[in-house]
């Protein structure tokens, strides 16, 4: 996967991480938010809140009462708590009646996505040939999807190469910057035309929560001062992007309409963003970070959080219950928080399609399906296998041009291009109708979707402007 190079940091961009290295074990599930999920807390680990330690609203940091590990902290507002607990503790947290779970602290990444060879702006058109092979699968996929997307790509280059292969496939390589093109075909795909211009999003604060961002994006220049719209929550890292896949996120949804790249990309570059740390430079990342960058999206007013990441899930395997508490406490305030998840990219059509993964399969957390240019099912895209993990919604995901580290700009694809997607419309519809309540929101969403086939692929449809 490509760093983001030798870019220093901005000088405002700290790292805020909680906690030293060592991650808290264990996520409480608790059933209601309330205040007594602190006293519940304090009273099985026989400790009090910690003193001179700067919490914000609604997290209460408690004192640690095991050796080397990272201070408890109660979210009162999403209705979870981490600490590292012995087994003894577990066992008494779990026999609480205010406890719905306890549960290990996993990791997340990036789905795996792929990218073109041409890559830096100005770079122009690929002289690879137009096939499969002329993408590699990231660093973070595992080893049976490495060999999978293998096979696939070896055999769209022999159909090629026979003249069997008529339509572009989903790996199609779409030119960068220097092409001549001055609107994102996502754009027009989703009813967003050249010029469009009536909503730009103004209004709406969307959180991104992923690798971070560049600070000195030529696209985001002066949109953001570390600490107050952007912070890490990576121990040792700062907000700056060093991976480059939180930075094409965020150009997703709002980077600026005049792009130096000269096309424009971003869904509304008048919403407010917001950058959340949660995933390191490597991509991976634990839910304690996750939930932490989630309260704090909250915290900062936060209408919409968009989640490109994730981790597998086998067929019939359950949710993540600490995320489905979290998605379904935001979703139920006033006005609430709507969160947004990529489906996941491990499916390789038609040899096998992987179920939706998590945290996207949460019930309370929309999941975003991946489409090419020609609207169909992008093959990497998870699909519905069960009756747990639902897809909600499709949007743009192949060959998607944003944003990347140190300036520049690539074309990759997955549902973590389609995601972003998603929460630029959801802008659009809170610009257009003010003051909405997160569900209202969805259901705007929904309403406008076109749909395009089978809901286990698609959901609803394909996401529209207002």
């Amino acid at each position: 996967m490509a760093k983001s190079g030798s870019k220093s940091p901005h000088p405002k961009a700290k790292s805020t991480g909680p906690g030293p290295e060592h991650r808290p074990g264990y996520i409480v599930v608790f059933r209601q938010r309330s205040e007594r999920n602190i006293s519940t807390v304090s009273r099985v680990l026989g400790v009090g809140e910690a003193d001179g330690r700067s919490t914000r609203a609604g997290c209460v940091e408690l004192m640690s009462n095991h050796a080397g590990a990272t201070r408890p902290r109660v979210y009162q507002r999403l209705g979870v708590a981490v600490a590292d607990l012995s087994q003894e503790e577990r066992a008494s947290l779990a026999r609480d009646d205010r406890v719905e779970a306890v549960v290990p602290n996993e990791v997340r990444e990036l789905p795996p996505y792929y990218e073109s060879q041409a890559q830096e702006a100005g770079e122009g058109p690929s002289t690879a040939p137009d096939t499969g092979a002329a993408w590699a699968l990231s660093a973070v996929g595992d080893p049976a999807a490495l060999y999978a997307a293998g096979m696939r790509d070896a055999s769209e280059a022999i159909l090629r190469a026979i003249g069997r292969f008529q339509a572009a496939g989903p790996h199609t390589r779409v030119a960068q910057g220097g092409g001549g093109e001055e609107h994102s075909w996502c754009l027009s795909m989703i009813g967003l035309q050249s010029g469009y211009a009536a909503l730009m999003g103004k209004g709406a604060r969307i959180a991104v929560l992923d690798t971070g961002i560049d600070l000195q994006h030529p696209d985001f220049q002066g949109r953001f001062q570390g600490g107050n719209d952007a912070q890490s929550f990576v121990n040792g890292e700062t907000v700056q992007d060093g991976n480059g896949h939180g930075t094409h996120c965020a150009g997703v949804i709002a980077a600026s309409a005049a792009s130096v790249g000269g096309r424009r990309y971003a869904v509304a570059p008048g919403a407010d963003l917001v950058i959340g740390k949660v995933l390191g430079d490597d991509g991976r990342g634990y839910d304690d970070q996750i939930l932490d960058g989630i309260d704090w999206a909250a915290d900062v007013g936060a209408m919409v959080i968009s989640m490109s990441l994730g981790s597998r899930r086998r067929t019939n395997q359950p949710y993540s219950d600490p995320y489905e508490a979290v998605a379904a406490n935001l979703l139920e305030g006033t006005p609430g928080v709507l969160m947004l998840a990529a489906c996941g990219n491990e499916s390789s059509r038609p040899a096998f399609t992987s179920p939706v993964g998590n945290p996207a399969a949460c019930p309370s957390i929309l999941a975003v399906a991946a489409v090419d240019p020609q609207r169909r099912i992008a093959d990497f895209s998870n699909r519905q296998t069960d009756a747990i993990g639902e897809v909600n919604f499709s949007a743009p995901g192949v060959g998607v041009y944003s944003a990347w580290a140190d300036g520049g700009f690539r074309t990759i694809s997955g549902t973590s291009m389609a995601t972003p997607h998603v929460a630029g419309v959801a802008a659009l519809v809170i610009e257009e109708r003010p003051l909405r309540r997160a569900t209202e929101v969805a259901e705007r969403l929904r309403a406008l979707c076109v749909p395009l086939g089978d809901p286990a692929d698609f959901g609803v449809g394909l996401v529209q402007v207002p």
